[in-house]
Protein backbone atom coordinates (compact mmCIF):
# COMPACT_ATOMS: atom_id res chain seq x y z
CA UNK A 1 0.00 0.00 0.00
CA UNK A 2 1.38 3.08 -0.79
CA UNK A 3 1.52 6.00 2.26
CA UNK A 4 0.46 9.49 1.14
CA UNK A 5 2.14 12.11 3.32
CA UNK A 6 1.19 15.72 3.42
CA UNK A 7 4.17 18.23 2.47
CA UNK A 8 6.46 19.13 5.50
CA UNK A 9 6.04 22.66 4.88
CA UNK A 10 2.44 24.26 3.87
CA UNK A 11 3.03 26.60 0.57
CA UNK A 12 3.09 30.04 1.83
CA UNK A 13 3.65 31.87 -1.07
CA UNK A 14 1.11 32.34 -4.19
CA UNK A 15 4.09 31.17 -6.41
CA UNK A 16 4.69 27.96 -4.73
CA UNK A 17 1.26 27.58 -4.53
CA UNK A 18 0.53 27.51 -8.58
CA UNK A 19 3.94 25.46 -8.98
CA UNK A 20 2.20 23.04 -7.22
CA UNK A 21 -0.84 22.89 -9.41
CA UNK A 22 1.06 23.28 -12.55
CA UNK A 23 3.10 20.16 -11.14
CA UNK A 24 -0.48 18.41 -10.74
CA UNK A 25 -1.85 19.45 -14.38
CA UNK A 26 1.08 18.45 -15.94
CA UNK A 27 1.16 15.27 -13.98
CA UNK A 28 -2.43 14.37 -15.42
CA UNK A 29 -1.76 15.83 -18.97
CA UNK A 30 1.54 13.24 -19.18
CA UNK A 31 -0.94 10.28 -17.41
CA UNK A 32 -4.28 10.97 -19.80
CA UNK A 33 -1.12 11.35 -23.00
CA UNK A 34 -0.15 8.00 -22.10
CA UNK A 35 -3.25 6.29 -21.98
CA UNK A 36 -4.13 7.73 -25.31
CA UNK A 37 -0.91 6.12 -26.89
CA UNK A 38 -1.76 2.99 -25.18
CA UNK A 39 -5.60 2.93 -26.15
CA UNK A 40 -4.06 4.27 -30.02
CA UNK A 41 -1.57 1.49 -29.94
CA UNK A 42 -4.30 -1.21 -28.87
CA UNK A 43 -6.35 0.03 -31.75
CA UNK A 44 -3.68 0.57 -34.52
CA UNK A 45 -2.92 -3.26 -33.56
CA UNK A 46 -6.68 -4.14 -33.26
CA UNK A 47 -7.36 -2.55 -36.91
CA UNK A 48 -4.24 -4.43 -38.48
CA UNK A 49 -6.15 -8.10 -37.38
CA UNK A 50 -9.34 -6.94 -38.71
CA UNK A 51 -7.97 -6.16 -41.85
CA UNK A 52 -5.84 -8.89 -42.31
CA UNK A 53 -9.10 -11.13 -41.62
CA UNK A 54 -11.34 -8.81 -43.99
CA UNK A 55 -8.61 -10.24 -46.30
CA UNK A 56 -8.80 -13.62 -45.56
CA UNK A 57 -12.43 -13.66 -46.06
CA UNK A 58 -12.28 -11.99 -49.30
CA UNK A 59 -9.44 -14.57 -50.42
CA UNK A 60 -11.46 -17.40 -49.42
CA UNK A 61 -14.69 -15.66 -50.91
CA UNK A 62 -13.29 -15.32 -54.72
CA UNK A 63 -12.17 -19.39 -54.71
CA UNK A 64 -15.53 -20.94 -53.44
CA UNK A 65 -17.39 -18.12 -55.70
CA UNK A 66 -15.71 -19.95 -58.09
CA UNK A 67 -15.76 -22.94 -57.13
CA UNK A 68 -19.68 -22.29 -57.28
CA UNK A 69 -19.41 -20.95 -60.56
CA UNK A 70 -17.83 -24.88 -62.08
CA UNK A 71 -20.35 -26.02 -60.16
CA UNK A 72 -23.82 -24.41 -61.73
CA UNK A 73 -21.82 -24.66 -64.99
CA UNK A 74 -22.16 -28.40 -65.04
CA UNK A 75 -25.69 -28.61 -62.91
CA UNK A 76 -27.19 -26.58 -65.75
CA UNK A 77 -25.53 -28.51 -68.37
CA UNK A 78 -26.64 -32.03 -67.25
CA UNK A 79 -30.30 -30.01 -66.96
CA UNK A 80 -30.50 -28.46 -70.25
CA UNK A 81 -29.64 -31.87 -72.09
CA UNK A 82 -32.36 -33.63 -69.74
CA UNK A 83 -34.84 -30.74 -71.22
CA UNK A 84 -33.88 -31.23 -74.45
CA UNK A 85 -34.55 -34.92 -74.21
CA UNK A 86 -37.71 -34.35 -72.74
CA UNK A 87 -38.79 -31.83 -75.37
CA UNK A 88 -37.75 -34.07 -78.25
CA UNK A 89 -40.44 -36.82 -76.36
CA UNK A 90 -42.77 -34.12 -76.22
CA UNK A 91 -42.59 -33.62 -80.14
CA UNK A 92 -41.74 -37.00 -81.27
CA UNK A 93 -44.17 -38.79 -78.80
CA UNK A 94 -41.41 -41.33 -78.09
CA UNK A 95 -40.61 -42.48 -74.70
CA UNK A 96 -38.32 -40.19 -72.88
CA UNK A 97 -34.89 -41.79 -73.39
CA UNK A 98 -33.50 -42.75 -70.00
CA UNK A 99 -30.74 -40.29 -68.71
CA UNK A 100 -27.18 -40.00 -69.43
CA UNK A 101 -25.55 -41.17 -66.32
CA UNK A 102 -23.75 -38.02 -64.80
CA UNK A 103 -20.50 -37.24 -63.56
CA UNK A 104 -19.73 -36.19 -60.17
CA UNK A 105 -20.68 -32.83 -59.92
CA UNK A 106 -17.59 -30.65 -58.35
CA UNK A 107 -17.68 -29.83 -54.66
CA UNK A 108 -17.93 -26.46 -53.93
CA UNK A 109 -18.18 -24.51 -50.28
CA UNK A 110 -21.32 -21.65 -50.07
CA UNK A 111 -19.23 -18.08 -50.07
CA UNK A 112 -19.24 -16.23 -46.82
CA UNK A 113 -17.70 -13.29 -44.57
CA UNK A 114 -17.71 -14.57 -41.30
CA UNK A 115 -14.81 -12.37 -40.19
CA UNK A 116 -17.19 -9.17 -41.40
CA UNK A 117 -20.56 -10.70 -39.44
CA UNK A 118 -17.87 -10.96 -36.52
CA UNK A 119 -16.67 -7.39 -36.92
CA UNK A 120 -20.43 -5.84 -36.79
CA UNK A 121 -21.48 -8.31 -33.95
CA UNK A 122 -18.46 -7.04 -31.86
CA UNK A 123 -19.09 -3.43 -32.41
CA UNK A 124 -15.58 -3.07 -33.62
CA UNK A 125 -16.56 -1.13 -37.07
CA UNK A 126 -15.70 2.05 -35.72
CA UNK A 127 -12.31 1.31 -36.02
CA UNK A 128 -12.52 1.18 -40.16
CA UNK A 129 -12.95 3.77 -42.57
CA UNK A 130 -16.25 5.17 -43.68
CA UNK A 131 -15.15 3.51 -47.57
CA UNK A 132 -14.29 0.04 -45.97
CA UNK A 133 -17.66 -0.05 -44.17
CA UNK A 134 -19.42 0.60 -47.04
CA UNK A 135 -17.99 -1.87 -49.30
CA UNK A 136 -18.08 -4.59 -47.03
CA UNK A 137 -21.75 -3.86 -46.02
CA UNK A 138 -22.28 -3.75 -49.61
CA UNK A 139 -20.20 -7.72 -50.09
CA UNK A 140 -22.32 -9.19 -47.25
CA UNK A 141 -25.54 -8.00 -49.04
CA UNK A 142 -24.48 -10.21 -51.66
CA UNK A 143 -23.70 -13.00 -49.54
CA UNK A 144 -26.96 -12.74 -48.10
CA UNK A 145 -28.86 -12.96 -51.30
CA UNK A 146 -26.71 -15.67 -52.61
CA UNK A 147 -27.58 -17.74 -49.73
CA UNK A 148 -31.10 -17.28 -50.14
CA UNK A 149 -30.90 -18.92 -53.96
CA UNK A 150 -28.60 -21.67 -52.70
CA UNK A 151 -31.45 -22.30 -50.51
CA UNK A 152 -33.96 -22.00 -53.30
CA UNK A 153 -31.55 -23.96 -55.46
CA UNK A 154 -31.02 -27.07 -53.44
CA UNK A 155 -35.20 -26.67 -53.29
CA UNK A 156 -35.34 -27.14 -56.64
CA UNK A 157 -33.43 -29.68 -56.91
CA UNK A 158 -35.18 -31.34 -54.16
CA UNK A 159 -38.57 -31.22 -56.09
CA UNK A 160 -36.71 -32.71 -59.10
CA UNK A 161 -35.47 -35.68 -57.24
CA UNK A 162 -39.07 -35.77 -55.50
CA UNK A 163 -40.77 -36.14 -59.09
CA UNK A 164 -37.94 -38.64 -59.96
CA UNK A 165 -38.80 -40.97 -57.13
CA UNK A 166 -42.38 -41.11 -58.48
CA UNK A 167 -40.93 -43.07 -61.71
CA UNK A 168 -38.14 -45.44 -59.57
CA UNK A 169 -39.18 -48.56 -59.01
CA UNK A 170 -38.00 -50.42 -55.67
CA UNK A 171 -34.82 -51.62 -55.46
CA UNK A 172 -33.86 -48.90 -58.22
CA UNK A 173 -31.80 -46.37 -58.46
CA UNK A 174 -33.09 -44.82 -62.36
CA UNK A 175 -36.56 -43.66 -62.62
CA UNK A 176 -38.46 -45.22 -65.70
CA UNK A 177 -40.49 -43.02 -67.37
CA UNK A 178 -41.42 -45.13 -70.17
CA UNK A 179 -45.45 -44.87 -68.83
CA UNK A 180 -45.05 -41.59 -68.68
CA UNK A 181 -47.65 -39.27 -70.38
CA UNK A 182 -47.43 -35.81 -71.48
CA UNK A 183 -48.55 -34.46 -68.63
CA UNK A 184 -45.59 -35.98 -66.36
CA UNK A 185 -43.71 -34.99 -69.34
CA UNK A 186 -44.74 -31.34 -68.94
CA UNK A 187 -44.36 -31.39 -64.79
CA UNK A 188 -40.82 -32.73 -65.27
CA UNK A 189 -40.16 -30.25 -67.50
CA UNK A 190 -41.13 -27.68 -65.30
CA UNK A 191 -39.38 -29.05 -62.52
CA UNK A 192 -35.99 -28.83 -64.24
CA UNK A 193 -36.31 -25.77 -65.36
CA UNK A 194 -36.86 -23.89 -62.24
CA UNK A 195 -33.81 -26.14 -60.76
CA UNK A 196 -31.96 -24.35 -63.55
CA UNK A 197 -33.24 -20.96 -62.64
CA UNK A 198 -32.42 -21.63 -59.51
CA UNK A 199 -28.68 -22.44 -60.37
CA UNK A 200 -28.56 -19.77 -62.64
CA UNK A 201 -29.82 -16.92 -60.23
CA UNK A 202 -27.36 -18.68 -57.51
CA UNK A 203 -24.38 -18.12 -60.06
CA UNK A 204 -25.26 -14.57 -60.88
CA UNK A 205 -25.37 -13.83 -56.95
CA UNK A 206 -21.87 -15.67 -56.66
CA UNK A 207 -20.22 -14.18 -59.16
CA UNK A 208 -21.14 -10.61 -57.61
CA UNK A 209 -19.33 -11.79 -54.83
CA UNK A 210 -16.14 -13.12 -56.98
CA UNK A 211 -15.56 -9.66 -58.58
CA UNK A 212 -16.23 -7.64 -55.09
CA UNK A 213 -13.85 -9.73 -53.26
CA UNK A 214 -11.52 -10.01 -56.10
CA UNK A 215 -11.19 -5.73 -56.09
CA UNK A 216 -10.58 -6.58 -52.49
CA UNK A 217 -7.97 -8.00 -52.88
CA UNK A 218 -6.15 -5.83 -55.32
CA UNK A 219 -6.71 -3.05 -52.54
CA UNK A 220 -9.70 -1.12 -53.79
CA UNK A 221 -11.95 -0.23 -50.91
CA UNK A 222 -14.01 2.58 -52.54
CA UNK A 223 -17.92 1.38 -53.11
CA UNK A 224 -18.19 2.62 -56.54
CA UNK A 225 -14.90 -0.05 -57.70
CA UNK A 226 -16.82 -2.92 -55.74
CA UNK A 227 -20.10 -1.95 -57.62
CA UNK A 228 -17.77 -1.98 -60.78
CA UNK A 229 -16.24 -5.41 -60.07
CA UNK A 230 -19.42 -6.79 -59.04
CA UNK A 231 -20.32 -6.48 -62.71
CA UNK A 232 -17.06 -7.48 -64.23
CA UNK A 233 -16.67 -10.39 -62.11
CA UNK A 234 -14.06 -12.32 -64.75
Amino acid sequence: MLDVHPPHQPAHTWKDFFIHIATIVVGLIIAVGLEQMVEAFHDNHLRAEIREGLVADARKGVRDSADVHAFTAAAMQSVDFRMDQIQEALATGKPLAPESPVGKLPDFAAPDDPEWKAIKGSGLVHLLTSDEVESFNDIDLDVITAERYHLLMNDAHGRVLQFESKFTRLGSKTPDFSRADRQDLNNYLDALAAARDSARQYDFWCQEIHGAQTAILEGKRDLSSIQKAERNPW
